[in-house]
C-alpha cells in the first residue's frame, strides 16, 4: 500500500510538476557521476540544474543545496577554487541551515588555508648570519619593500631568507622581481 502510494505521489509529481520530477532524476545522475570521479560532469550537470532551478519556481531548497554542494566539491576537485568558493558560499549565503552547511564551511576553510600556503615570494637573499639578513630587510623597508626574514635549515645549517611579498601567481611575483631589480636589488621568484 506504501509503495502504490508513493509511486502515485510521484507520478502526480511529474505530471503536475514536470521539471521538479527531472530534477529527481537530474540530482540522481549528478550524485552517481560524483561517486564515480566525473567531477567535470558533475560541474558541467549542476551548472545546468541550477540554472534551470533559479527559473523553476518549483524547484526544491533542499536540491539546490545539495547540488550547490555537489558543484562546488567535485570544483575542488578539479582544482577550480573559484567555482568551489562561488558555489559554496552561495550554499552558505541561502541555506545556512542546510545539512550540508557544516561540510561547505569546512571546505571553504581549507581553501583560505591553501591560499595562504600556495604563493609566491620573491627572494633577496639567504644568510648564515641573521645580521646580515636583518640588515637586507631593513634597506628594503626604508625602500618601501616589506620583507620579511624566515629560517631554513639546508644541508644541517641555518640560513636566513629575506623574501619580499606574497603572491597568488608567479607572473605577479616576477613583475615584483622586476622592480626590485630597477631599484638596485636582484631577486627571484621561488614558491
Amino acid at each position: 500500500m506504501t509503495f502504490t502510494r508513493g509511486f502515485l505521489i510521484l507520478a502526480m509529481t511529474a505530471v503536475l510538476f514536470p521539471a521538479a520530477a527531472m530534477a529527481v532524476e537530474d540530482l540522481t545522475s549528478i550524485r552517481t557521476a560524483f561517486l564515480q570521479g566525473q567531477y567535470e560532469e558533475v560541474v558541467a550537470q549542476s551548472r545546468e540544474l541550477l540554472v534551470r532551478g533559479n527559473s523553476d519556481r518549483h524547484a526544491e531548497s533542499s536540491r539546490q543545496e545539495e547540488l550547490l554542494y555537489l558543484q562546488g566539491t567535485a570544483a575542488l576537485k578539479l582544482r577550480d577554487t573559484e567555482l568551489a568558493q562561488t558555489s559554496l558560499r552561495r550554499l552558505l549565503s541561502d541555506y545556512p541551515n542546510s545539512r550540508w552547511a557544516a561540510q561547505a564551511s569546512a571546505a571553504l576553510k581549507g581553501i583560505s588555508r591553501a591560499a595562504e600556503e600556495n604563493y609566491f615570494s620573491v627572494q633577496l637573499g639567504a644568510f648564515e648570519t641573521r645580521a646580515n639578513a636583518d640588515r637586507l630587510k631593513v634597506e628594503l623597508e626604508r625602500r618601501g619593500y616589506p620583507a620579511e626574514v624566515t629560517d631554513a635549515v639546508m644541508d644541517g645549517r641555518t640560513l636566513y631568507r629575506v623574501r619580499v611579498g606574497r603572491f597568488s601567481s608567479r607572473v605577479e611575483a616576477q613583475a615584483q622581481v622586476q622592480r626590485l631589480r630597477v631599484d638596485g636589488f636582484p631577486g627571484e621568484v621561488v614558491p
